[in-house]
């Protein structure tokens, strides 16, 4: 479920912003509720060392909602519930 996740955000990245590094690299956290939306701004936990990718990859996770959701059974979304995503753009 969390490939699904990021193919759905990477699908939604515009990496013109990010074609300037080699192969960059950010980590998100995010938390969602039980309907795939965000239940708060993603946190950056590691930055690709240029801003406007980092914002490009923030637009993104933003524009994706609602995100895929994990199997209905309560135990498997916790386990989905908070997430760390790492991101490459340029792949």
């Amino acid at each position: 479920y969390k490939s699904k996740i990021v193919a759905k955000i990477k699908s939604k990245v515009n990496n013109q912003p990010c074609q300037s590094l080699n192969n960059p690299a950010a980590e998100f956290e995010v938390r969602l509720m039980p309907d795939g939306m965000l239940l708060s701004d993603p946190v950056l936990k590691k930055s690709s060392g240029n801003t406007q990718c980092d914002q490009a990859i923030v637009r993104a996770l933003l524009s994706a909602q609602p995100l895929p959701l994990p199997p209905p059974d309560q135990a498997l979304f916790n386990e989905f519930r908070e997430l760390n995503l790492k991101f490459r753009p340029n792949e």
